[in-house]
């Protein structure tokens, strides 16, 4: 799973295809304005954490007015999950197999309440989104493998019916844009402090060289008067 997202030195991930194929998309799209955001978030014994931050800490998950759960702090997220030994990872893998099942098979009532896994994978699943899910199996165990499929299967059934997101709040798309201009000039400004530095530090080299050569000449000379 891990090479699958993440790839190699010497082939990408999925991740990193991904964000090649949008911003080419974007960068083909110049009639537009555009807002990316991002999270990276693991579960893990039912432990929710952000790995885009030093803290470890476990983030709580609420829900919004629209009964989405989100998780504090965060809007778009992508999860992982690490598939290990333990009844906190088994609870959360039959949490889902069990969303799955229930979607698949059209049932009013869907559990995804059992577990954080499918709180927070519910808009993924069954709401507005295209989502892509990835079963790796393996040759050498060929009961998790039958198993993977059956789950595969199960989730080909889903049908989610994803439409547009327009934004419609002028104010909120204001207030984006005017965060976009601050974020550009200080952009611009650290770049020009670290033109600055760069340009200090090679007129500081130039003066110690010249000095140094000065120096030498000097000794040189007398040296020579010495002499």
């Amino acid at each position: 799973k891990t090479h699958t997202l993440t790839g190699s030195d010497s082939e990408d991930g999925i991740v990193q295809c991904t964000f090649e194929a949008l911003f080419d998309a974007i960068a083909k799209s110049k009639d537009r304005n555009y807002m990316l955001r991002i999270s990276y978030v693991e579960i893990y014994n039912e432990r929710v954490r952000d790995l885009l931050s030093e803290s470890v800490a476990d983030l709580p998950i609420y829900e919004n007015k629209d009964g989405v759960a989100q998780i504090e702090g965060l809007k778009d997220v992508v999860v992982t999950e690490k598939a290990e030994e333990g009844a906190n990872i088994n609870k959360s893998l039959l949490a889902l197999s069990k969303v799955v099942s229930s979607l698949a098979d059209n049932q009013k009532f869907i559990p995804y309440r059992d577990s954080k896994l499918t709180r927070i994978l519910k808009p993924s699943l069954g709401g507005n989104s295209k989502t892509v899910i990835i079963c790796c199996v393996a040759p050498f165990s060929l009961s998790e493998t039958n198993s993977t499929l059956k789950f595969a299967k199960q989730a080909k059934k889903i049908i989610t019916r994803p439409v547009v997101n327009e934004a419609t709040d002028d104010g909120l798309l204001s207030k984006y844009l005017r965060e976009i201009e601050l974020l550009r000039s200080e952009l611009e400004v650290n770049c020009k402090l670290q033109w600055l530095k760069y340009y200090l530090r090679i007129r500081k080299s130039n003066f110690l060289r010249k000095r140094k050569r000065k120096t030498t000449r000097k000794n040189e000379v007398e040296n020579n008067e010495r002499n």
